[in-house]
């Protein structure tokens, strides 16, 4: 775990998520995401791709929050032949962690029932963060009396600015991941596979002590067919491009960095693609400052873009990083945010975001030639610090290292 004063961080946590509390009007915050019931328990929810989160964390206007966290009594433990029971026997009620929580909702509704009755709340206004709709329902069947708000925008807002302890473990967070990232691409050579990148890479993260990898690392060598970003057990040849997209999380807050190298001499085209997706960078990062739109970086990068010819991408340029790997601010263009569920935040001192420009260049009706940069970025009160500053870049291309950004 990072060197931080962890009773103030998880009081700032606890605190901001009182906050949002204050500001709907809630007897109770109920949450159930793996980054939310971290945000205000401070545990490390069990997490399984594709599954519903098996964690709830119920906060009351004071106190711990009730947490309801099975996971402590999955093998190996003296529990683990009637976990049921020994859960049983601590809360008051049975659950079985080896099924998708969203089958065994009633269980969880049930819960959640008994805390409320703990806690002396029958009625009044519940806030709930982006729970499963299997959970949605149960709840609402078992606790009719209770008024259930959204919460979950206005937490997402909340944690967008981070304290100083949040904003230690990022550092070493966003450092795992530039090393990471580049011991992968120290073996992108001719006659190496896209796998043996991968696992020089996520090994060096585990060696950082990281609790795993944010989403499945992004790698790409050569030329693309269609949307193809993950590694295929492709051999690399001279020529290829290879871009690795790395993300550790340490004491669960997330890096993100992305980098690219070329095995052998970079062709014309190739040195222009990268030559722009830099300049996109170094735009964004001159745009980002207090007081600023997240929705004017985005601009700031797709001016280079439309500049430079290429296509314009449609999503995103950025997103926040910390708990959740994309989160609030989101560096997105002002017309998406009429969309539902889309904030175009102003920049404060304290939150932290990745900028990621993303170039393509057709060269064939079916493939395509790519170039991209990550970079995590604090907004401090006169400007902006790159927290990725130790990933180098194509040093025969661009003849700057990620501290001489503006």
């Amino acid at each position: 775990m990072a060197d931080i004063d962890r009773a103030k961080l998880v009081k700032y946590r606890q605190d901001g998520a009182r906050q949002v509390m204050e500001r709907l009007n809630l007897d109770l915050l109920v949450l159930t995401t793996f980054d939310n019931v971290r945000y205000v328990a401070d545990i490390r929810p069990f997490f399984v791709t594709g599954w519903m989160p098996n964690a709830i964390a119920v906060l009351a206007k004071s106190g711990d929050p009730f947490v309801l966290y099975p996971d402590e009594y999955v093998a190996p433990s003296p529990y683990w032949a009637d976990e049921g029971a020994a859960l049983k026997d601590k809360y008051g009620w049975s659950h079985y962690t080896i099924f998708n929580p969203a089958l065994v909702s009633d269980m969880y509704a049930e819960w959640l029932d008994w805390a409320f009755q703990k806690l002396g709340i029958t009625r009044g206004r519940v806030g709930l963060d982006s729970a499963p709709w299997q959970w949605f329902v149960a709840f609402k069947q078992r606790l009719p009396n209770v008024e259930l708000v959204d919460a979950q925008t206005e937490l997402l807002k909340q944690r967008a600015v981070k304290s100083a302890e949040e904003i230690t473990v990022l550092r070493e967070a966003a450092l795992a991941s530039g090393e990471a990232v580049m011991r992968g691409l120290a073996v992108a050579k001719e006659g190496a596979r896209d796998l043996d990148i991968l696992g020089a890479a996520m090994g060096d993260a585990f060696r950082h002590n990281s609790e795993g990898d944010a989403f499945f690392p992004f790698l790409t060598c050569g030329p693309v067919r269609g949307g193809a970003l993950y590694p295929e057990n492709r051999e690399i040849e001279k020529g290829d491009p290879v871009i690795l997209d790395l993300g550790p999380i340490i004491d669960g807050y997330m890096g993100d960095c992305m980098r690219v190298e070329y095995v052998g001499k970079p062709t014309n085209e190739f040195e222009d693609l990268y030559r722009a997706v830099y300049d996109c960078m170094y735009a964004g990062i001159k745009a980002a400052r207090p007081g600023v739109k997240a929705s004017s970086l985005d601009e700031a990068v797709r001016g280079v873009i439309r500049e430079r010819g290429y296509p314009v991408h449609r999503f995103d340029s950025g997103h926040g990083v910390g708990l959740s790997c994309c989160e609030l601010p989101i560096i997105l263009r002002a017309d998406a945010y009429k969309q539902p569920g889309k904030l175009d935040l102003t920049l404060e001192p304290g939150m932290v975001f990745t900028l990621e420009p993303r170039l393509y260049k057709q060269i064939s009706d079916d493939k395509f030639i790519q170039a991209s940069l990550e970079e995590i970025i604090l907004i401090t009160e006169g400007g902006c610090e790159v927290l990725t500053n130790n990933a180098p870049f194509l040093d025969d291309l661009i003849d700057v290292q990620p501290t001489k950004y503006p």
